[in-house]
């Protein structure tokens, strides 16, 4: 017999390691949700080596993965450990996979890239939500679309 919960849970999912911009969105958006909802907890996955430097509300909370760098020639690397990018992808797809399996979040919300990097989400999402439809929201100009194939925002945000 299945428990049933009587509160919601939501993942957060931000493959960027290096710099504040997507730490600091997703913060905002797990600590608007909590702030909305009280049955909400969130937790956050994320590679940034800062991410214990921030205080959380209540009801939000992180899991950090290992970290990875972009290179300047556009190349990612492992950011701490000495072992290959693909292992590290593996470990990262590994944790968000197991960790949703756990959470069992209600919701996924995932930042930037929607299969994250190198596709590190999509078995996570294939397994728990196979028929899920994807949608892009673009924080610049605050558009939601179901996207075509190549499809960005025609704003200013649209070479971001």
């Amino acid at each position: 017999m299945a428990v049933r919960r009587h509160h919601k849970r939501v993942l957060i999912y931000s493959h960027d390691s290096f710099g504040l911009g997507h730490l600091r969105r997703c913060r905002a958006i797990a600590h608007s949700l909590v702030d909305a909802d009280p049955a909400v907890s969130v937790l956050i996955l994320s590679g940034s080596p800062i991410i214990g430097s921030f205080d959380f509300r209540s009801r939000v909370d992180f899991v950090r993965v290992p970290g990875v760098i972009k290179l300047r020639n556009g190349e990612y690397v492992s950011l701490n450990l000495h072992i290959d990018l693909e292992e590290t992808l593996a470990m990262r797809s590994s944790i968000l996979r197991h960790t949703a399996d756990i959470f069992d979040p209600d919701l996924l919300i995932v930042d930037k890239e929607p299969l994250g990097l190198r596709g590190e989400v999509r078995d996570t999402r294939s397994r728990r939500w196979p028929s899920i439809t994807t949608r892009f929201g673009c924080t610049a100009c605050r558009k939601s679309a179901i996207p075509s194939p190549g499809s960005r925002c025609r704003r200013a945000c649209a070479g971001a």
